[in-house]
């Protein structure tokens, strides 16, 4: 092409920047690496774990951290097991030690727990060993984990777990559902004590004179179901037993 009648000319280039669209290209890159970096590379948070103390010191108690926990993936459930140490005139008292269990949210997650019989090792010993087996059901991809322990509301600890430190695996104690058995006894007593108060409003709605008769099978349904509510609490019992 000429210009202005001059032997000057233009050259036309082919319409590509090849420099901008390679760093286009590379900027793309790095910020799709930058928002799936996470799904590949370890996870660079902060151990969840806040207290390492392998025991845990209450009054005349002394609760022994869990050497493992045993996480199921397939089935969501963790399991540990703990021990207690205690004085063995104070043995009976075992509501005195009370577990709660939190996400790292701080939100209370369900669990099962069973708690052996306390036994001295020896015959002079003046102290005895409970075994405490727990299995809870935590969030899916869950961070971390916290055991509140409470003696008589009264002092407090802890044990806390990240989820890097589990070991993912079948479950040991109790049968691998253990937790769904407690979790079925538990909402079949719930059912039934709520039948007991339905019932009670029921008889409280009749006339003691005129409704005689439905009174007494109200009462007789009433006698069947508290039976059954018995059992439900013995088999609970036995089940959180070693």
């Amino acid at each position: 092409m000429k210009l202005n009648n001059q032997d000057e000319k233009i050259v036309l280039k082919d319409g590509y920047n090849k420099k901008l669209i390679a760093g286009i290209i590379l900027t793309t890159l790095v910020f799709v690496f930058m928002i799936f970096s996470k799904y590949y590379l370890p996870d660079d948070r902060p151990m969840f774990n806040k207290n390492h103390d392998t025991k845990l010191f209450f009054g005349r108690v002394t609760i022994y951290s869990p050497e493992e926990f045993i996480y199921d993936k397939e089935k969501n459930i963790l399991e540990m097991r703990l021990q207690e140490k205690r004085v063995i005139k104070d043995a009976q008292k075992e509501n005195e030690i009370t577990y709660e269990f939190l996400d790292s949210n701080n939100k209370m997650i369900p669990y099962a727990l069973s708690k052996s019989t306390c036994k001295a090792e020896s015959e002079n010993d003046l102290s005895c060993l409970s075994d405490v087996m727990v299995q809870v059901q935590p969030p899916r991809k869950f961070y971390g984990l916290s055991v509140l322990i409470t003696q008589k509301d009264t002092s407090m600890n802890h044990i806390d777990i990240d989820y890097r430190s589990v070991v993912v695996g079948n479950l040991k104690e109790k049968g691998n559902d253990f937790y769904k058995q407690i979790e079925l006894i538990e909402d079949t007593l719930s059912e039934n004590q709520e039948k007991i108060k339905t019932i009670n409003e029921q008889i409280k709605k009749l006339d003691k004179t005129k409704d005689e008769k439905v009174i007494k099978e109200k009462q007789i349904e009433k006698e069947k179901i508290n039976t059954l509510i018995n059992e439900l609490k013995l088999n609970l019992s036995e089940a959180r037993r070693q």
